[in-house]
C-alpha cells in the first residue's frame, strides 16, 4: 500500500514538524541561473574571501588520488597537529563535518526528550534545529538593548530540569561578545548539572582585550569550546570543525560520532591550513582594515551598525531589510536579510576585500537616497 502525503506527515517525529529547514545565504551560482548578466559579490555568509593559500590547494590535490579509501582516523593525522598547535591533549578533541555536526552530536549525546535548553532570541538556528532533533524543548533569553547576550538573564532561565545552554562568542549575526569578567561569573553561578556550548567560531578574528578563551575553562565546567576552520582559515566548502572539552566529555561525544565523518580531503586541507598562521593572520589584519573603512562610510551614511568583533557587520538601514536585499541583488550584490533573525530592518555584511566593499556601499547609497 502507497501511503499518501498526510500519513506520511503523520509519522514524524515530535518536534521535527516545527522545524523550518535551514536556508543557505544565496549563492553566485543562484544569481546567474536567475539570470543575472554582471558581475556579483557575494558578501552574506560570512566566508573567507580569498583562496587558501596554494600549499593548502596542494594538499587537496594530492589527497584526492586516495579518495577511494576511508579517512583514517583523526588521532593519527589532524589531532596531534591541532593538539600542539592548541596546547592541549588529543583526548581532548573531536572534530565534525562542520562545527554544526558538533551541535548536533552535543544534543544527541546529553538532551532527553522534553529537556529545557536555554537559547538567545538571535543567533545562529543551529541551536535551535539540533535542540528539535534531539527532542529537547528551547527557551529563549533576549539579547540586552545593547545587542549582547545577557548571560544573568540566561541564569535566571535555568531550572533543575535545564540540560544544555548555548553561547555563541562572538554571536551571529551581531558580532557582539561578553567580557571574561562576566563569563567567568556566569561560569561561578552555573548549576553543575548543565552543559554549555561556547561556540568560537569566530575566535580568530575577536581583538577584544577582555575576551575569555574558552580553552582556559575546560575543566572549571561541563564546557564543550565550538570552533571551526570554515572562517578565517578559508575552508568553508570542505566542512569541519572541531570542538575542545574534558577527555569524559569527549567520549560521551564519541559516541553519537558517526563513522568517517570528516573526509579525507578536509582532514588534509585542514592539517595543511594550520601551517599557514601567517597568512591566516594577514587575512585577519585585512579584514580588521576593512571593518574600519566600513564603519566609517556608514557613519557618513548616518546609518546604525552594530560593532563587531567578526568578520561582518549587522546594519540598520532604516528600511524593510528583504527590500533593500532584493535591491542590493539588482546591484549583483548579495547580503544576508535581518529578517531570518526577526531584525525587520537589518541586514548583515560579511566584510570582504575593498573592491566587494565599495562596491555594496554604492549600492546602498543608490538604494538608501
Amino acid at each position: 500500500m502507497i501511503l499518501n502525503m498526510f500519513e506520511i506527515k503523520s509519522l514524524l517525529r515530535k518536534g521535527i514538524r516545527d522545524l523550518e529547514p535551514y536556508v543557505p545565504g544565496l549563492s553566485e551560482e543562484a544569481l546567474q541561473r536567475a539570470g543575472h548578466r554582471s558581475e556579483i559579490t557575494k558578501l552574506a555568509s560570512n566566508e573567507n574571501p580569498t583562496s587558501p593559500p596554494d600549499p593548502v590547494i596542494d594538499a587537496i590535490c594530492q589527497e584526492a588520488r586516495r579518495i577511494n579509501r576511508y579517512p583514517a582516523g583523526m588521532d593519527e593525522t589532524l589531532a596531534p597537529e591541532l593538539a600542539a598547535f592548541l596546547g592541549c591533549g588529543t583526548h581532548e578533541l573531536i572534530f565534525g563535518n562542520g562545527a554544526e555536526e558538533i551541535i548536533l552530536m552535543a544534543c544527541l549525546t546529553f538532551v532527553n526528550e522534553g529537556d529545557p535548553c536555554v537559547i538567545i532570541e538571535h543567533t545562529f538556528d543551529a541551536y535551535e534545529t539540533a535542540v528539535r532533533v534531539a527532542g529537547g524543548k528551547p527557551v529563549f533569553s533576549p539579547l540586552t538593548p545593547s545587542f549582547h547576550v545577557d548571560l544573568d538573564d540566561i541564569l535566571a532561565r535555568i531550572t533543575p530540569e535545564t540540560k544544555m545552554v548555548f553561547l555563541p562568542n562572538p554571536n551571529n549575526p551581531t558580532g557582539t561578545v561578553f567580557t571574561k569578567k562576566a563569563f567567568e561569573s556566569f561560569l561561578a553561578r552555573l548549576p553543575e548539572h548543565v552543559v554549555v556550548l561556547l561556540d568560537e567560531a569566530y575566535h580568530e578574528y575577536v581583538d577584544a582585550p577582555a575576551y575569555p578563551d574558552g580553552m582556559g575553562y575546560i575543566h572549571d565546567a561541563p564546557l564543550i569550546v565550538l570552533r571551526t576552520f570554515s572562517k578565517a582559515y578559508g575552508l568553508a566548502g570542505v566542512r569541519i570543525g572541531y570542538a575542545i572539552a574534558r577527555p569524559d566529555i569527549i567520549d560521551m561525544l564519541h559516541h553519537v560520532r558517526l563513522p568517517f565523518n570528516v573526509n579525507r580531503l578536509a582532514q588534509a586541507a585542514a592539517m595543511a591550513a594550520l601551517r599557514q598562521r601567517a597568512w591566516v593572520q594577514e587575512h585577519v589584519q585585512k579584514m580588521l582594515g576593512e571593518k574600519q573603512f566600513l564603519y566609517h562610510a556608514l557613519k557618513e551614511l548616518n546609518l546604525f551598525y552594530i560593532s563587531s568583533q567578526t568578520n561582518f557587520i549587522l546594519i540598520d538601514t532604516g528600511k524593510n531589510a528583504d527590500q533593500v536585499f532584493q535591491a542590493l541583488l539588482h546591484h549583483g550584490v548579495i547580503v544576508r536579510p535581518g529578517t531570518i533573525w526577526g531584525l525587520d530592518t537589518f541586514i548583515r555584511l560579511t566584510v570582504g576585500p575593498r573592491r566587494e566593499n565599495e562596491r555594496f556601499l554604492n549600492a546602498l547609497k543608490a538604494i538608501i537616497s
